[in-house]
């Protein structure tokens, strides 16, 4: 998160330019302090803190005087004068980062004191509770804070505490959120998107699939840009049945994307908007790229198959029974393959025997699976169903030549 400057302390907001204590001021000083001590020893307080205030007219940032004015005040019973003194004292405590002595004083005498502390003073005393590693406390306080600033339209210090707010509690959906709406608001259109992504991933995880896509539909509002928010929105849309729409989010992303879920998630979206032929460019180079998408390509030529696009649900296969692809990721390819185009040509009287004069079926079958052995539990079934499928083939051709259909 960014560093907002009241967590700076800053000398010149209540008492103007910080002086310089020449030496005769030192020398007053001085003598104000002996005056006051000599006053406490005889118990007269009301001239002990009218010494104690010209050292401070003096010397502003004197610790000494302003904690005797707290305690003075405290004992006269006037918390709120006492009040006063106590948070400049934690105000002056912060600089030189006393920050154990700073925490006594904030919660002996002004957590709980009569006063509205002011939200700087308060967001400081969260940042020393956060450093401390009290993140409940820190939480607390800093919404305390972020209230106070947003009441007085101070938005961009609101946000710095929704932001530590955030950086806490990650797994928390509303703080997520709230820091969102406050980040776009102002107009912090990066930061409103990545926690709107936020709080999108956390609906997802919830199962508030509704939810997710309205949270990660305003991330890509504000940053369509963004190649993780198209790609997390577009994935909800695809659950949601909005493939086409989903297409069409990650097209922009298409020309330089070689992730692999990338283009698993963009061949899913073009195969289910019936967008057939792209689906196979981006499933064809996901599998020679990354040797990966088998599943999805056997899912794509079901959808040839459904759109009685039979040449291309041929050709498809061919590849698959033609050896140019084989991987662990699909122990079954080849036998699915034949099973498959078996199906397909029963029903339609398809062009099994084209496929069957490919080249080496078993062959290949064998001598890609030899290296994977160690990784490939259902060798003998490959074997098996590559010898049905070609035996299969072989007697489709000699019906077909002997004039059957």
């Amino acid at each position: 998160p960014r560093k907002s400057n009241f967590l700076e302390w800053e000398p010149t907001k209540k008492t103007g330019s910080v002086k310089r204590v020449s030496p005769r001021m030192a020398a007053d000083v001085s003598k104000n302090l002996d005056r006051a001590k000599r006053f406490l020893e005889k118990n007269r307080v009301e001239d002990a803190i009218e010494a104690y205030l010209a050292v401070l007219a003096d010397a502003p940032q004197h610790q000494e005087a302003t904690q005797a004015l707290g305690d003075l005040y405290a004992r006269r019973e006037q918390p709120d004068r006492a009040a006063d003194y106590y948070g400049r004292l934690f105000d002056l405590l912060i600089e030189p980062k006393d920050e154990t002595k700073a925490l006594a004083i904030y919660n002996r005498f002004l957590r709980s004191g009569p006063l509205q502390q002011p939200p700087e003073r308060i967001a400081r005393y969260a940042f020393l509770q956060q450093k401390q590693n009290r993140g409940d406390e820190a939480i607390e306080q800093y919404t305390k804070a972020a209230e106070l600033f947003t009441t007085a339209s101070r938005e961009e210090d609101a946000l710095f505490c929704w932001e530590r707010i955030a950086l806490l509690d990650p797994e928390n959906l509303k703080r997520q959120l709230r820091l969102a709406e406050a980040a776009e608001r102002i107009g912090k259109n990066a930061l409103a998107a990545r926690a709107f992504l936020r709080t999108g991933q956390l609906a997802t995880a919830s199962g508030s699939a509704g939810d997710a896509l309205k949270f990660l539909g305003r991330a890509y509002r504000l940053a369509p840009q963004e190649r993780s928010v198209g790609l997390l929105y577009a994935d909800a849309k695809l659950k949601a049945g909005a493939a086409a729409e989903a297409a069409q989010l990650l097209e922009p992303f298409a020309a330089t994307e070689s992730d692999v879920a990338f283009l698993d998630l963009y061949g899913d979206a073009l195969t289910r908007a019936g967008q057939l032929d792209r689906a196979r460019e981006v499933l064809d180079r996901l599998l020679r790229e990354k040797n990966e998408g088998v599943a999805r390509l056997f899912e794509l030529a079901d959808c040839y198959a459904a759109a009685q696009q039979d040449a291309a649900f041929t050709q498809l296969h061919q590849t698959f029974a033609g050896g140019n692809i084989f991987d662990a990721e699909t122990k079954d390819v080849r036998g699915q393959a034949a099973q498959r185009i078996c199906f397909v040509n029963g029903r339609r009287g398809g062009q099994a025997s084209a496929i069957a004069g490919g080249s080496g079926i078993l062959g290949v079958a064998v001598q890609r699976i030899e290296p994977r052995i160690a990784v490939l539990r259902d060798i003998d079934q490959i074997i098996r169903r590559v010898f049905e499928f070609r035996k299969y083939c072989q007697g489709r051709g000699s019906h077909r030549a002997a004039g059957g259909h």
